[in-house]
């Protein structure tokens, strides 16, 4: 035996990447794991959601290009830019014959409301799967009541500490690539009291993120690659500690549309080809966040590229002097 370590669930197939000195797992729970050779031990570099019931698949090693995913290329191939990229390509290289050996159930097409009425109080909420730095977290999501007298049920996460990384709860039983979300949230306590929105959620270090910071004062569209934040556009906005809030993100084709207590406030745009995801709700480090009436739309794609086109044209004459 070489190493050990957990991987996902309900495996079927296993295949050995000696070029790139990879092992890929497969599972019915829903996942495919990648682990990749480090020094003596081999270690979980991705998690990548497939299809529930997908445990079968033939891999084919050329269908992954050298120039996305070979570790031993004098060039630094793997940088944020392109890891996404390379967890594309070995999903292609696998999935041959997953869609075709998957379970008969395919994902959710219509309207969510996430139903906290009838989930017992102290437990962790129902249909989420929870992540914090890339690894499972399911101690720090809880269904709890409003107060004492009050029967309004809501989630709530309670950070460790200023040191920990941020939270991520995904709700798992949709996938979409064009959606509306929206839930409201209240900022208890923390050092920098923050929520957010994650939407097109591809692996648990992969998303794109609307954050509101009360600290800041600020609310951010950020894309999230490998764990990695890069901040796409922000906007002042009126984020305030223990008070209800709405957020709402209409995301479509390449733009991001925000809105902040019912009030439309931030249009972002992202040109990376837009991907199927899922979507869930973030909260930073050592926070206490509570969530509710969390509800997600999919949306059918409706493209008005001269409209693209002309917002794409606007942002590059901003930085031309006349």
């Amino acid at each position: 035996m070489i190493a050990t370590g957990d991987g996902c669930g309900d495996s079927d197939d296993l295949f050995f990447d000696a070029k790139r000195h990879r092992v890929y797992l497969i599972c019915g729970d829903g996942y495919l794991d990648v682990f990749e050779a480090r020094r003596d031990a081999y270690r979980r570099s991705a998690h990548i959601p497939t299809i529930s019931g997908a445990r079968i698949a033939l891999f084919v090693p050329e269908l992954v290009p050298r120039d996305f995913c070979d570790h031993s290329s004098a060039r630094p191939l793997l940088v944020p830019s392109s890891a996404t990229a390379c967890r594309h390509w070995i999903v292609a290289a696998l999935m041959v014959t997953i869609g075709v050996f998957a379970s008969p159930v395919s994902a959710i097409t219509q309207s969510q409301t996430v139903d906290l009425s009838r989930q017992p109080i102290g437990s962790a909420p129902q249909d989420f799967e929870f992540w914090r730095a890339g690894e499972p977290d399911p101690n720090h999501w809880t269904i709890v009541r409003e107060a004492a007298t009050d029967n309004t049920v809501l989630i709530q996460q309670s950070g460790e500490s200023r040191a920990a990384p941020p939270s991520l709860a995904v709700y798992k039983p949709l996938w979409a690539v064009n959606a509306k979300i929206s839930a409201r949230f209240k900022l208890i306590d923390g050092s920098m009291p923050s929520a957010g929105i994650a939407v097109r959620v591809i692996s648990p270090n992969d998303y794109y993120l609307v954050r509101a910071s009360a600290s800041e004062q600020r609310l951010s569209l950020l894309h999230v690659v490998d764990g990695t934040s890069e901040e796409i556009a922000d906007v002042d906005a009126d984020v305030t500690p223990n008070h209800w809030q709405s957020l709402e993100v209409v995301v479509n084709g390449n733009s991001f549309k925000i809105s902040l207590d019912g009030q439309w406030v931030l249009t972002g745009f992202d040109y990376s080809k837009p991907v199927n995801g899922q979507f869930g709700i973030w909260a930073e480090r050592d926070d206490v966040t509570r969530f509710n009436q969390i509800e997600i739309s999919p949306l059918t794609y409706a493209s008005n590229r001269d409209d693209l086109r002309g917002r794409r044209e606007e942002q590059d004459n901003d930085g031309v002097d006349e």
